[in-house]
């Protein structure tokens, strides 16, 4: 069996994120996991706030800094690293104060390279065209946490699926009420810890078979054949 966390954020791309890539390898070992996909958060508060201080053409590569910090710590203890973004588009961020209504959209399949050349456009697009400019590169379009506090829903049409379980424990995801939307919609499940802190591990996809890319991941995904492990206490 595949032990998979699909929704982690390493210490450094985000004020929210608190635990070294170190740090995160020696936990997943000690946890069973088999493989994590990177998601740190992305967005124009990321770029313009959070890494004020770094030179606009240098800003790209210290995003990414995050996941190669990342992956090479956990090849040391034989655990896979993939790479994807939880992307925040236009003023659409939980950290705009004045802005109550908020999404966040899980990018699975996305390269490094793909971020480098169309991060910046993306976050200014709408769904719509995140969703239709999604067709020509391979990538799943999946809400995260939609039943969050201070959430909204994106349209069905402009997803492939919603994170059905989040492990947050310190936010009310309600993640039943996602569950009964994919269902109703038929739309791809997924499910996450949604790792920031030590304590918020343990939530998984358990598949039959190891993903050994981005491109596997994304057909993992669609098979939908994956048991969900809950992890941190949370509704």
């Amino acid at each position: 069996m595949y032990k998979l966390e699909a929704h982690l954020h390493t210490k450094g791309n985000s004020a929210c994120a608190k635990v070294s890539a170190q740090e995160i390898a020696t936990l997943y070992q000690e946890k069973g996991y088999n493989g994590i996909v990177c998601t740190n958060h992305f967005s124009k508060y990321i770029l313009n706030k959070y890494f004020k201080s770094v030179k606009e053409e240098d800003k790209l590569d210290c995003f990414l800094k995050g996941y190669y910090e990342l992956k090479s710590a956990c090849e040391e203890k034989g655990i896979d690293v993939f790479f994807g973004v939880e992307f925040a588009l236009k003023n659409d961020d939980y950290n705009c104060v004045h802005h109550l209504r908020c999404t966040e959209i899980l990018v699975y399949g996305i390269t490094p390279d793909e971020l480098k050349a169309y991060g910046k456009d993306v976050i200014k697009m709408s769904y719509k065209e995140l969703y239709e400019f999604s067709r020509g590169k391979g990538w799943l379009i999946i809400q995260a946490h939609p039943y969050r506090e201070r959430t909204k829903r994106v349209k069905h049409q402009f997803l492939d699926g919603l994170e059905v379980y989040n492990g947050h424990p310190y936010h009310v995801a309600r993640n039943a009420k996602s569950l009964a939307r994919a269902r109703k919609y038929n739309l791809l499940t997924t499910a996450g810890s949604d790792f920031h802190f030590v304590g918020g591990e343990g939530s998984a996809m358990l598949f039959e078979s190891r993903i050994s890319s981005e491109k596997e991941l994304v057909e993992a995904i669609k098979s939908q054949k994956f048991t969900i492990i809950e992890g941190a206490k949370h509704e």
